[in-house]
């Protein structure tokens, strides 16, 4: 029995070593900060997203140094290189020396067109790491029926089907109402793209071209009630399009950092509001922050009027 006593009090005492170590590091409110961040942008590569988190979070402690290689905006064909450049032992280059002494004389070779040029990467749609420094979300005044208007359009948009009321009337609120004439370019193709617009009144043209914008042709029009540019708000990524407007035209745009920043703080104040109602049922207090919070994120909310059903006696539990 006292080895059994000395075993658990072991195992116990380890606990809150750990504990400890967690809670001196920061390292539960840093793996939430990740896992939010990548919750909310679903990046492709979630490695590559939290590496590039850390070094832009703690660029003195990542053990990364980052290079920024850009050329000026008016050279023709300009390519700004983003370089990650690691620390390899000496022992790895004096491996590499070896191997290329040892290649065989008959190895094909590549030809110049097709060798590989380990300078030259891919160009890639990449999410914005969104750090807490970031500016406060600036809020335009509107017209209740204008908010309104705006609501039933986003309602209208696949994009924000599943975001709540809150977070709706929130990005309604934040909204810049820009004006244009017949004629005037909205967006072009291949500039950098950093809003969404949702089309009041007027119609929006949209035009793409293959190899030169002469050859430009028309894909779509907007009109009215319309949306366009929402990969602008979700990636760092170029227009894919070039949109004009057809008419005179009354546009509501939503910033993509005002967007995403929305997006992170609302989702945050929900889990921590879901988590202080769990720790309140009487069977729950018992599991830790962790399990609440994985509860919170598991949970959705349902909407009932007055009489309906919620579960029926007899049914099969969800």
């Amino acid at each position: 029995m006292s080895d059994g006593n000395f075993t658990a009090e072991s195992a116990a005492q380890h606990q809150s070593e750990l504990n400890d170590y967690l809670q001196s590091k920061s390292i539960n409110q840093l793996f939430i900060q990740i896992v939010e961040s990548l919750l909310i942008e679903k990046p492709d590569n979630p490695i590559s997203f939290i590496v590039e988190f850390l070094q832009k979070k703690y660029p003195d402690r990542a053990g990364v140094v980052v290079k920024l290689d850009t050329t000026t905006a008016g050279e023709a064909n300009s390519d700004s290189r983003t370089e990650l450049q690691l620390q390899e032992d000496s022992d790895d280059d004096e491996d590499d020396e070896e191997d290329e002494g040892n290649e065989p004389d008959n190895m094909p070779r590549l030809s110049d067109g097709l060798a590989y040029d380990r300078m030259r990467k891919r160009k890639s749609v990449c999410a914005e790491v969104l750090l807490e420094s970031q500016d406060e979300i600036k809020e335009y005044e509107k017209k209740t029926e204008v908010k309104m208007r705006i609501l039933e359009i986003l309602e209208e948009q696949i994009l924000f089907r599943h975001f709540d009321h809150q977070q709706k009337d929130f990005m309604a609120r934040t909204m810049l109402m820009m004006n244009f004439q017949s004629g005037d370019i909205i967006t072009k193709q291949g500039d950098a793209g950093d809003s969404l617009y949702v089309i009041d009144e007027g119609n929006v043209e949209c035009l793409k071209y293959k190899d030169s914008p002469a050859d430009q042709i028309l894909v779509h029009t907007y009109g009215p009630g319309s949306a366009f540019g929402e990969l602008a708000v979700m990636y760092n990524a170029p227009r894919a399009a070039t949109c004009r407007a057809a008419t005179s035209c009354r546009l509501y745009a939503l910033n993509r950092k005002a967007f995403k920043m929305i997006l992170m703080k609302t989702t945050i104040e929900r889990r921590l509001q879901i988590k202080r109602f769990l720790q309140n049922v009487e069977i729950l207090k018992q599991l830790k922050e962790h399990e609440l919070f994985t509860m919170a994120d598991a949970m959705r909310e349902s909407s009932y009027e007055e009489g309906d059903v919620v579960c029926r006696q007899g049914d099969m539990g969800m």
